[in-house]
């Protein structure tokens, strides 16, 4: 089955009917996976009207304040290349495969995008916020507001991002916002949007940021940055661009991964991770 579409290009395509048709099977889809992973569903300890809904499950770690947090994609944004989705609830939930994946000991959280799991039929909800605006202030705003509410204002004692396509953009903005992230790690992330729409064919997000313009802001912070070699979503070339961008001092690594495609990580991604510089909680 072929994905179509600006932000579907951003997502695992998974062909069941049931799952891109039912925004409630697909919900039920991550639940089933998360609880069987030993992830709990957090709610939103203020009032969830006051910003576009983030869902989040949780494993708990027996390593104190050592978190690692898992960003998902863009999820099913667009039925077609002309036909914007009514709910962005991902087909196949590629972030939280990722997480599962992480044998940490550290505590694992897996952060949804906006309005995705049973958020989108809000009034707080447009689909702006998964269309032109995914990477906007807006959407900048939710995320970080979610991630204070699940991980507390105390600094951790070791903060990864871990981001997926479109949350691998999503975890490289944060990072640039927040000064208590110690690791950035994204996987076949548009980090260089403009250079992303280029290579797809896309017109600009003109409603999001780009992280490449916010190199400045991230140039002393550790990060990894993962490309496929058969990713035609996001090409190696996007995510090169950034590391680049980075300059020759930063601790930056680039990972450039022969022979996977932009759906392949979650089976590749417990090898991938013990080839890495130690992360808390190893």
């Amino acid at each position: 089955m072929q994905c179509l579409g600006i932000t579907l290009a951003l997502s695992g395509c998974v062909g069941s009917g049931g799952l891109r048709s039912d925004p409630g099977v697909r919900l039920a889809h991550a639940e089933s996976l998360a609880t069987a992973g030993g992830f709990e569903r957090r709610h939103p300890s203020a009032d969830p009207t006051r910003d576009r809904p983030v869902a989040v499950w949780v494993r708990p770690g027996s390593v104190d304040r050592c978190v690692r947090v898992y960003i998902e994609g863009d999820g099913l944004a667009w039925q077609s290349r002309h036909r914007v989705s009514m709910d962005p609830t991902p087909i196949d939930p590629i972030g939280l495969r990722l997480a599962l994946a992480d044998p940490s000991h550290a505590t694992v959280v897996y952060l949804a995008r906006p309005c995705q799991y049973g958020g989108a039929n809000t009034t707080a909800c447009h689909p702006v916020d998964w269309t032109d605006g995914r990477f906007g202030d807006p959407a900048l705003e939710s995320m970080d507001a979610r991630l204070r509410d699940v991980i507390g204002e105390e600094p951790t004692t070791d903060l990864t991002l871990i981001g997926f396509s479109g949350g691998g953009a999503i975890a490289a903005l944060l990072s640039a916002r927040r000064n208590d992230v110690d690791r950035l790690v994204t996987i076949a992330a548009p980090l260089d949007l403009e250079h992303w729409a280029q290579t797809q064919g896309f017109p600009p997000l003109q409603s999001s940021r780009s992280p490449i313009d916010g190199v400045s802001a991230l140039r002393s912070l550790s990060q990894d940055h993962f490309a496929g070699t058969r990713d035609r979503r996001v090409s190696d070339s996007t995510v090169e661009r950034f590391h680049a961008a980075l300059g020759p001092e930063a601790p930056s690594r680039f990972h450039r991964i022969e022979g996977v495609g932009h759906a392949d990580w979650p089976e590749r991604w417990r090898g991938l991770l013990a080839g890495l510089a130690p992360l808390c909680g190893d």
